[in-house]
Formats: structure tokens, C-alpha cells, sequence
């Protein structure tokens, strides 16, 4: 084997050199790469998490007076909702005290400013039983 020049030891080295020095670069650009996806999924997560927080259906339970009007017409309750405000998780009972239990209808919300009629025929009772008038006037 013939030995090197010191031009082509000094090649040799350097080109060492510098292939060590590309590989470290690449390997740090890696690295980087990873750590900017995971910035990025952080960050994704947390604006998920602020957005699904401030979007929510579900509010905590306060006591807050409502503006309502409830009118029976025979065969259906006319709801009126007079506030500037969405009801959510709407629940209405008749007879809450009734030994066997009230008669509930139940709404995930109710437009500000508007109304709904609802048929007797929705209020249930938690065993089954649909409010029929008649017949409880006849009772």
C-alpha cells in the first residue's frame, strides 16, 4: 500500500471533516423539524381546547331568572322565551310534587325572542306515562 501525500492526508481529512460536519448539521435539522411539529401540535391542542371551552353547549348551573311566558291552549303549551338570551338544556315540569311524579319535557335549547308550542303528549313521566289532561281532570 502506498502512503499518502500530505496534500492527500490533508484531502482525505478534510473531506472526514467535513462529511462529520453534514451529518451533524443534518441530524440537528432533524431534530429541529421534530421539535417544530410538537410546537405546532401544543399549540393545536391548546386552541382546540380554548375553542371548545368558549363553544361549548354545556354551562355551568346558575340560578338565573328567566323572562317567560307558558300559555295552555288544550292540547299543547305555547313557550315563549322573552329574554336576549339562548336557554340551554331547557326542562319543563308540570305536577313536580304529584305522588307518582311530574310530567317533564325536555329541550337542548330554546332561540332568544321566540316560542315553541310543545304537545301535552311530550311531557313524560319518568315512567313512561305521557300527560294526558283529561284524564287527570277526571282523576
Amino acid at each position: 500500500m502506498s502512503e499518502l501525500t500530505p496534500e492527500e492526508r490533508r484531502y482525505k481529512e478534510e473531506k472526514a471533516r467535513i462529511e462529520a460536519e453534514l451529518k451533524k448539521q443534518e441530524k440537528d435539522k432533524k431534530f429541529s423539524i421534530k421539535k417544530e411539529h410538537l410546537i405546532l401540535i401544543i399549540l393545536s391542542v391548546l386552541i382546540y381546547t380554548i375553542l371548545n371551552y368558549i363553544l361549548s353547549e354545556e354551562s355551568p348551573l346558575t340560578d338565573v331568572e328567566l323572562k317567560a311566558e307558558i300559555i295552555y291552549q288544550g292540547l299543547y303549551f305555547v313557550v315563549k322565551n322573552e329574554d336576549d338570551f339562548v336557554w340551554k338544556n331547557v326542562k319543563i315540569e308540570i305536577n313536580p310534587n304529584d305522588l307518582l311524579g311530574g310530567y317533564c319535557y325536555e329541550a337542548p335549547k330554546i332561540a332568544p325572542k321566540t316560542h315553541c308550542a310543545v304537545s301535552v303528549l311530550e311531557f313524560i313521566r319518568d315512567d313512561g306515562d305521557k300527560f294526558i289532561p283529561l284524564l287527570i281532570l277526571t282523576q
